[in-house]
């Protein structure tokens, strides 16, 4: 997978919102765009970089942090970051039986 290079020159973004028709409605879902009229006026809800995904407000006056490192967006460094809990599936006629400890995996015992 090819590496990203990224500016230390922020790339602002806007989230915006715009009223749409049904037609307008019809042709952003199959286009992912929209042709807007001239003079019209669109609200922005959020500025924010397109590298390091931070609002303008916080990261104004300091160099984009994509540039240096990327890893706040993976959670930190790995070993440190915390492990996501997966939900166990409910499987009809099963109870899950208590695990041993965090590495042995649940073992699924028939219902009676």
């Amino acid at each position: 997978m090819p590496t990203l290079d990224f500016s230390e020159d922020h790339v602002w973004l806007g989230a915006a919102i715009i009223r749409l028709s049904s037609r307008q409605a019809a042709r952003a879902y199959l286009r992912h765009a929209v042709r807007l009229e001239k003079g019209e006026r669109v609200e922005i809800l959020e500025s924010y970089c397109e590298q390091c995904r931070r609002p303008w407000d916080d990261v104004k006056d300091e160099p984009c942090a994509a540039a240096a490192d990327n890893s706040y967006l993976r959670g930190g460094p790995i070993g440190i970051r915390k492990k996501r809990k997966h939900a166990q599936p409910a499987v009809p006629g099963t109870a899950v039986a208590e695990a041993g400890g965090d590495d042995d995996p649940p073992q699924l015992a028939i219902a009676s």
